[in-house]
Order: structure tokens, then sequence, then C-alpha cells
């Protein structure tokens, strides 16, 4: 067994841990956090999710091979950019710009900017 799975062996149920799936069309990540619901006396790991962790490989088991992680701090950031990403997305498309005051498309414009998503706004024309 390999160090960088070797932390599975002190996993317990009750515990979280995280899976990695690369986005094929993307070089981010994409994390989710999941209970050990039970670890078999052959040290197979059982997730919330119905997935099972192999304890030689720290992969899932069947066709979506994911990577098992403990929960870093540079994981739940990844995870919490992800929540919010989502939840933008999901809301700035109901939003209607055209009843927003100008403060606030302006704020918004320049928010597109800082991303480089647009030229500069013309203030006054």
């Amino acid at each position: 067994m390999t160090k960088d799975i070797e932390w599975l062996k002190g996993l317990k149920e009750g515990d979280k841990v995280a899976t990695q799936n690369a986005l094929g069309w993307s070089r981010n990540s994409v994390y989710r956090v999941h209970v050990i619901v039970k670890v078999t006396p052959s040290g197979r790991i059982n997730l919330n999710s119905g997935e099972v962790i192999d304890p030689i490989t720290g992969m899932t088991r069947g066709e979506n091979n994911k990577k098992i992680l403990p929960i870093t701090p540079e994981i739940e950031a990844n995870i919490q950019h992800q929540r919010n990403v989502s939840m933008i997305k999901s809301h700035l498309s109901k939003v209607d710009l055209y009843s927003q005051d100008l403060d606030k498309i302006q704020k918004l414009s320049k928010f597109m900017e800082d991303l480089g998503l647009t030229e500069k706004a013309e203030t006054n024309r």
C-alpha cells in the first residue's frame, strides 16, 4: 500500500471524505463530499452514495472510477466555489436586468469587465 492511500486504514463509519471527478472538457475537478456508512472486515469502504472504495487502490469500483481523498481546506474551498458558481448561474438567468437601477447594472458591468468578458462600457454618449 502506498503512502497516498495509507490514510484509508484509519477511516471509520461516520467519517467524511471527498471523491474527485475530473471534467473531460475542463482542467477543473469536481469534488463531492460523502459519509462513510461502513468499513467491511476486508477494508472496503461503503459510501452513503452507494459507491464502494477499494482499499488497495483508493478508487471507487465500477465504470466511473473516482479517487477518494481526505477533505482538505483546498477541497472545502473548491466545493464552496462550485456551490457559489452554481447558485450564481441558476439565479442570474432569472434576473430581469431591465428592471434594475443604473447603479446595480454598472456594478455588474464592472464585474464583467474585471473578468475580461466585455469592453469597458461607455457611461455617456
